[in-house]
């Protein structure tokens, strides 16, 4: 380790301490609870919508240089099962249903609910419309790249973060936010397994 990397690094741990004594003095000291529940209830949802993505997105990253270096992002990665294509958008409808459903079994649907169930037909729509679209075959069978499969991860990653920042954005984030979240997840995971199949 040289002198550079030993003062990054003190100065690092100056900046930390700093933020932790901060912290505790303006918000404990200073009484200020009410503030600090208020950013716990908007945090805990959203570090929980954020896992996945977080999760993902080390490997996803090493994954894209390793093709990027090694030219085969374009390469054929996975193949599409392509008679599905219509139950594919039923799979978004179900999404939708679920975005709607969770509001309307606690009676509580805002106006952030119909602001989700938009974004996300309409991102879904779309990365539907590039799925399908017209491909080359590789084998006898419709494929997407190694690249496009990257790709598809993060998107599906995404979503749960988008569900809550809608509603972080709409100031009416509550528990049933984080029901659709993990809801639409856990559909557009499971689909996954039936419609992207390995080559081979």
């Amino acid at each position: 380790m040289n002198a550079k990397e030993i003062v990054i690094d003190f100065l690092s741990f100056c900046l930390l301490v700093f933020l932790v004594l901060f912290v505790f003095f303006f918000f404990f000291l200073g009484g200020r609870y009410n503030f600090i529940r208020a950013l716990f209830h908007l945090a805990a949802p959203l570090a929980f919508a954020l896992l996945p993505f977080l999760i993902i997105l080390p490997g996803v990253r090493r994954t894209v240089r390793s093709l990027r270096i090694n030219k085969e992002e374009h390469q054929p990665a996975v193949y599409l099962e392509t008679r599905l294509k219509r139950l594919d958008l039923l799979v978004i409808g179900v999404n939708l249903l679920f975005l709607a459903w969770w509001p309307f079994i606690f009676k509580n649907f805002q106006t952030s609910d119909g602001g989700q169930m938009f974004v996300f037909a309409l991102i879904m729509s779309i990365w539907h419309i590039c799925l399908f679209r017209s491909r080359e075959e590789f084998r006898g069978r419709m494929y997407i790249t190694y690249l496009e499969q990257q790709l598809d991860s993060v998107l599906i990653a995404l979503m749960p973060v988008l569900i809550i920042l809608i509603a972080v954005f709409w100031s009416d984030l509550n528990f049933i936010d984080g029901f659709q979240a993990a809801s639409i997840l856990a559909i557009l995971k499971i689909w996954r397994w039936r419609l992207i199949r390995p080559l081979g």
